[in-house]
């Protein structure tokens, strides 16, 4: 269907082209769409569309197109294992399928849009759907196959994040990396030291972040390459709100946003246990692994929370609203225009999903793994694009997996050693139930993070959704490009680096 009115176009298969002439124009064709060269873009509409719609469309065809899309969507949730590797997981919440894919970025689909008859349209393709007692499979267009066995699990694996695509047990490489730039740092953070995990990382530019738990974990080793060496009591997640009572607690807290404008707050028993659920590890030998992993001379097969507080900041937490609300309305306009926005969703926002913070539609929960000499400063003044340039440019680094964070992680071994005296003293305050251990503790920064309108990469230069375009408007690496037809103009807020670049 076009602006200009219904065109049909037939075409037999031995006569079909990569490009068709049609009224003084040229067009490119590609998985089931048509790019013509004076910028305008046909969609292939589904057989069943055209052939077998009835002629008029009155309630009762409505109806019964939309309990026959509500059948289908409930029909494919669960997990289906792709031809090409990994496990896609498909969830059906409300009247929108949400599908992580281990070779793309996950997406939210309206089912009413995106499904009809035994077709599902997702990325630009169509699947037939087959569902059978013994083998169930959905067929793209451009060669791949999800199939599920009846043996396989259909639904999420309560023991593994949605977004871990696993094929019998094992668990992928990290995904992708998010960097974001701008970003402005909210009210509350959470340090939790810990050990080392696997993270998948993102860099997000001009998009907002809320530093929510810190933690420190410790990494596991196994029994038998532990040290003999006589070590203190290993730490348990402390779940105390902070020092003496609760009056003495807030008096305290308030004394300190007053004087430097944020505090720091023990979280709580609820929060501490997700907290600990987003540095799980489901494959221990993705860990101590990675093109950026800081050397470690010691194995360990798991991450586990040792404390866990929330950094409070009123005056960031304004900031950062106001920041994410200006990105919202840039989404928006940018949806009337015609433009097709990216929805990233992270894999830790449903681990997270009972902290004490209301996600709203672009913001997830990220990973940032760092050094204890860097801890102090963020927890003071937020993550800060300036002070971090890596692979993709200057920008905030962020994973949406705790393995591909816990490669950024060094280790803080003792207590009170040189440089970290204040950091220290703010952490493990006596009466509080944090002690340093002793032995190596690392951190990593839980953040809230809304990433706008994104753009996506492998390679750090072009565009993955559009082949010919670069993601830079500068040779330098600090600004994005504008997003394709929109006026005025406007750039891409964040960056998402898939794996494979």
């Amino acid at each position: 269907s076009h602006s200009a009115g219904p065109t049909v176009l037939k075409i037999s298969t031995n006569e079909f082209q990569q490009s068709i002439a049609h009224r003084g124009h040229t067009g490119a064709i590609k998985h089931g769409t048509i790019t013509w060269s004076n910028g305008a873009v046909w969609t292939k509409t589904l057989a069943d569309s055209m052939e077998n719609a009835p002629d008029s469309c009155n309630g009762q065809a409505v109806q019964q197109s939309e309990d026959q899309a509500i059948t289908i969507a409930s029909q494919v949730q669960g997990s289906w294992l792709h031809s090409e590797g990994g496990e896609v997981q498909i969830q059906l919440q409300g009247d929108r399928l949400f599908i992580r894919n281990p070779h793309a970025a996950s997406c939210s689909l309206s089912i009413k849009e995106h499904t009809r008859g035994n077709e599902l349209r997702y990325y630009g393709f169509t699947g037939t759907i087959r569902i059978d007692s013994a083998t169930s499979r959905i067929t793209w267009t451009n060669g791949v196959v999800w199939k599920k066995e009846t043996a396989l699990k259909t639904g999420p694996d309560p023991d593994c994040t949605p977004s871990l695509h696993s094929v019998s047990g094992k668990a992928p490489a990290p995904r992708r990396i998010v960097r974001v730039k701008r970003t402005l740092s909210a009210a509350e953070s959470a340090i939790q030291s810990s050990s080392p995990q696997d993270t998948v990382a993102c860099k997000v530019l001009s998009a907002s972040t809320s530093q929510t738990p810190i933690t420190g974990s410790s990494r596991q080793q196994p029994e038998s390459s532990r040290s003999t060496k006589r070590r203190r009591p290993e730490p348990t997640p402390s779940i105390r709100g902070g020092g003496g009572d609760d009056t003495s607690e807030a008096a305290r807290l308030s004394k300190l946003l007053d004087e430097q404008g944020w505090a720091l707050q023990l979280a709580d028993s609820s929060a501490v246990h997700l907290l600990n659920g987003m540095l799980h590890v489901r494959n221990p030998k993705l860990l101590g692994k990675g093109r950026d992993i800081c050397p470690y001379g010691r194995k360990y097969t798991k991450l586990k929370l040792a404390f866990a507080w929330k950094i409070l900041s009123p005056e960031r937490r304004k900031a950062f609203e106001l920041q994410r609300d200006a990105m919202a309305r840039d989404r928006s306009r940018a949806e009337k225009q015609g433009v097709s926005v990216l929805k990233v969703i992270s894999m830790l926002s449903d681990v997270g999903r009972g902290l004490p913070e209301t996600l709203q539609d672009d913001e997830g929960w990220f990973v940032h793994g760092t050094k204890p000499e860097h801890v102090l400063p963020i927890m003071s003044g937020g993550l800060n694009e300036r002070m971090c340039e890596g692979l993709f440019g200057k920008g905030v680094y962020l994973a949406e997996h705790p393995a591909k964070a816990d490669q950024y992680a060094t280790p803080d071994s003792e207590y009170c050693s040189e440089g970290l005296q204040d950091l220290h003293r703010r952490l493990y305050r006596a009466g509080t139930g944090t002690r340093h251990p002793g032995e190596d503790l690392f951190y990593m920064f839980v953040v809230r993070a809304a990433l706008g309108i994104a753009v996506r990469t492998k390679d750090g230069k072009i565009d993955l959704d559009r082949p010919s375009k670069h993601i830079f408007a500068s040779s330098d690496c600090r600004e994005l490009v504008e997003v394709p037809a929109v006026d005025p103009p406007l750039r891409f807020h964040s960056l998402v680096v898939e794996k494979g670049g």
